[in-house]
């Protein structure tokens, strides 16, 4: 069960003025580029890609561990919060170079 509909994210994404990205293509550069920049491997960022795939890990069941803020959801917070930050930056630089 989910609380946000699959299509939100895509019909959120195709109303910004000038995005031509999806939501697939935040997940690939939070996996690529936003990873290798941030020096992260593709275990810390399957924390937030993979997590619906995953299974209990080490007795905790996948509620607990992201909404109780378990060891590995404060990771994940703590990975989430850089790539904000990340994105942040990016967009600056890119206004920048626009004079915007």
């Amino acid at each position: 069960m989910t609380t946000l509909h699959e299509s939100s994210l895509s019909h959120f994404f195709a109303e910004v003025p000038g995005c031509e990205a999806s939501p697939h293509d935040m997940r690939r550069a939070l996996g690529t580029t936003f990873r290798k920049a941030a020096g992260y491997t593709t275990g810390d960022v399957g924390l937030i890609l993979d997590h619906g795939k995953r299974e209990d890990m080490d007795g905790e069941d996948i509620t607990a561990e992201f909404y109780a803020f378990s060891t590995v959801g404060k990771k994940a917070w703590a990975i989430m919060r850089e790539w904000c930050d990340f994105i942040d930056a990016a967009t600056a630089e890119q206004n920048a170079e626009e004079n915007i």
